[in-house]
């Protein structure tokens, strides 16, 4: 939507104020620099730290505003460590809780 329209034309003044509030919180709050990807939700524990596929919708949805570095790291990251032959994992293999098959 930015692309198209333009940022300053949909995003002028204050509202580009809040585009950057708003990255900074997310990014803050959800972005893990020590393992280069976002966890799932806002005050986590060390258990929800764990590399899921969820974040690849807050990738798309929020693509104009978050930190493309720390996207493209995301990306690398969940397409190595959850892409399946037939589709994305829940936990990477490496997880202790994953199971390969469930019974």
């Amino acid at each position: 939507v930015l692309e198209y329209f333009g940022a300053e034309m949909v995003l002028g003044g204050r509202h580009l104020a809040w585009r950057d509030r708003l990255r900074d919180s997310f990014e803050r709050q959800y972005y893990l620099p020590d393992h280069g990807y976002y966890r799932d939700t806002v005050g986590a524990t060390e258990g929800d730290r764990r590399l899921r596929p969820n974040q690849l919708v807050a990738i798309v949805l929020l693509s104009d505003i978050l930190d493309r570095q720390h996207c493209l790291t995301a990306l690398e990251i969940i397409t190595r460590e959850l892409k399946g032959a037939i589709g994305m994992r829940t936990l990477a293999p490496v997880d202790p809780q994953y199971r390969p098959v469930y019974s």
